[in-house]
């Protein structure tokens, strides 16, 4: 623990340091809610449906909107961390679970569990085919990783990753003829980690992928979220990805690119979720009279992907030879999107939905509406995400256990792990 002193010094270098920002902050500044139109300019990987504008609504006033939607569901998935041993066996598990909003006669669906286990282990002898676990209400897979020829630095994040995309997209998949109002995805629309390999895939990026290894698993992983975004489509019931702690820069680089003359870059925002905590803050929310307010932007859509070293821009899910698209092709399935501020909260949140349900202007209001109304009701993120992620969730006690269940192997974990310091799981 910090002694008294130090922390007396850090505490008088951070105060002075907030001095000297506040002295060379720069009067003529353009505002970040300003730059913001910019977003309505040609070029750049990013479009607007309509004139780029941040908005602002009284919660008090959000939550008397009429909602057209009162029972909702969120799905996450939680993992182990990788769980390595000295015997090269490399192992991760994800739980995925649905959390309920509202009363619904579904409700037991939220009792069902979706589990995936992932193994790596360098051994011919070895095989995990016939592997399967029978317990009430909940769905068993235990996939093994193919060997690699090559040592692979992200062989560990592979394998949780692909055990929890599979987990949680097979779960929402499975269930959803039961699903009879929005779906909500604790993270992106689709998961960021595939997008990226299937984007490497077209560029002359030399790096290898789980795409190179396992191409059949990374098509199922896909082919779930659009069976997902289709059976809601045809049911006319919307689904939506929230991104809690979004990091992408696809506005700062279209704003940078849609306006290369009219400012400074690159932009003093390092990414979109500070960008956007300047760009939606509004003091009304902490000092003003008449309540909390909930402060978003309109909508955007992601045509396309340009990926650093690439000749060309690329349209997301686009390339995948072991796809089918059954709504059109992969435009239809691009990310629109916008962002919210949490009230009283210096949060953020990205929500995205798929281009085909959010065309038309009456259902892209109808859905932000929906969205806010849930983020005003909670101060928070919906609370059928909240139900999910807390259900879904493998505690570190357990994660110790699921160690100690393989004798046959000594586990080997890193200083940091002992300490507890890497048990935050994070949003593909």
């Amino acid at each position: 623990m910090t002694d008294p002193n130090t922390l007396g010094a850090l505490r008088d270098v951070f105060s002075s340091i907030d001095g000297r920002v506040d002295d060379a902050a720069d009067e003529e500044e353009r505002p970040a809610a300003e730059l913001f139109e910019y977003v309505a300019r040609p070029g750049g990987d990013i479009e607007a449906f309509e004139q780029p504008a941040i908005k602002h609504e009284l919660v008090d006033d959000v939550q008397d909107w009429d909602d057209p939607w009162p029972v909702t569901y969120g799905v996450d998935a939680s993992t182990t961390q990788p769980l390595q041993f000295s015997n090269g066996l490399l192992l991760g598990a994800a739980n995925a679970k649905l959390g309920i909003g509202g009363q619904t006669d579904n409700a037991d669906l939220g009792k069902e569990s979706t589990l995936t286990t992932v193994v790596y282990f360098d051994n011919e002898e070895f095989d995990v085919g016939d592997l399967r676990a029978e317990y009430d209400n909940v769905d068993v897979d235990v996939f093994r990783f193919p060997t690699i020829s090559s040592r692979q630095r992200d062989l560990a994040d592979w394998v949780t990753g692909i055990a929890r995309t599979y987990a949680e997209g097979w779960h929402a998949r499975r269930h959803l003829d039961d699903i009879n109002g929005p779906l909500f995805i604790d993270g992106p629309l689709y998961p960021s980690r595939v997008l990226l390999w299937t984007m490497f895939t077209q560029t002359p990026d030399s790096r290898e992928t789980p795409l190179d290894f396992w191409p059949d698993m990374i098509d199922d992983i896909v082919t779930n979220y659009l069976r997902i975004v289709e059976g809601q489509d045809k049911a006319d019931l919307p689904v939506a990805g929230i991104v809690k702690s979004p990091t992408s820069t696809q506005v700062v680089s279209a704003i940078e690119s849609k306006a290369p003359d009219e400012v400074d870059t690159p932009l003093r925002w390092g990414n979109d979720n500070l960008f956007f905590s300047e760009a939606l803050y509004n003091l009304d929310d902490w000092y003003g009279d008449d309540g909390a307010v909930i402060s978003y932007t309109t909508w955007l859509v992601q045509r396309q992907m340009t990926p650093a070293q690439a000749d060309g821009a690329f349209v997301p899910l686009e390339g995948l030879d072991g796809i089918e698209f059954r709504r059109g092709d992969a435009t239809e399935y691009q990310r629109a999107f916008f962002y919210a501020r949490i009230p009283l909260q210096n949060t953020v949140v990205r929500v995205e939905a798929p281009l085909m349900m959010v065309r038309d202007e009456t259902d892209r209001e109808r859905l932000q509406r929906k969205i806010l109304a849930e983020i005003a009701a909670t101060r928070s993120i919906p609370f059928a995400i909240e139900a999910a992620d807390e259900a879904a969730t493998i505690s570190r006690e357990n994660r110790q256990r699921l160690r100690r269940e393989l004798q046959h192997a000594t586990s080997v974990r890193t200083y940091n792990q002992l300490r507890g310091y890497n048990d935050l799981n994070t949003q593909e």
